[in-house]
């Protein structure tokens, strides 16, 4: 999984045309440590939540996403923050339904169905989603099995 999230063809290179006309910044601290889980599924995942940081922006600012993890005990912890519009706790509690969409969504496109889609593969590959509370922005944060 090392370079996963910078090499060609991995979830910001496939967001490269988005995070150029938004004028963002993803920014991948460190390496992704080896989690077991299946390697379409976590590219999935990533893209999406990435995605998300970029769509749900500010009109103050340009987006900016934060991707890091680590290693804890026999899992790893993937976050994702953005400086974007955040979760009211509302919607930290209903965003993983399918079809529900966050208060900001009159900013952004979408279907309501990402989160449930992250919720659904990460569920598959064994791990689990939360989003915690956040002063600015939002942070996804994804655990998974270590390899």
């Amino acid at each position: 999984a090392e370079g996963f999230l910078t090499v060609p063809g991995s979830p910001v290179a496939a967001l490269d045309a988005t995070i150029r006309e938004r004028h963002g910044v993803v920014l991948v601290e460190g390496t992704l440590p080896p989690v077991r889980g299946e390697a379409t599924a976590l590219f999935r995942v990533m893209e999406n939540l990435v995605q998300n940081g970029l769509k749900y922006a500010t009109p103050a600012e340009p987006p900016r996403v934060v991707v890091r993890a680590h290693a804890a005990d026999d899992r790893v912890v993937i976050e994702v923050q953005d400086n974007g519009t955040g979760f009211t706790k509302r919607d930290r509690e209903h965003v993983f339904e399918p079809g529900i969409r966050g208060d900001a969504s009159a900013l952004a496109s979408g279907d309501g169905l990402g989160l449930d889609t992250v919720r659904r593969l990460v569920t598959e590959m064994s791990g689990a989603v939360s989003i915690p509370e956040c002063a600015q922005g939002a942070i996804v944060r994804v655990t998974l099995p270590a390899a």
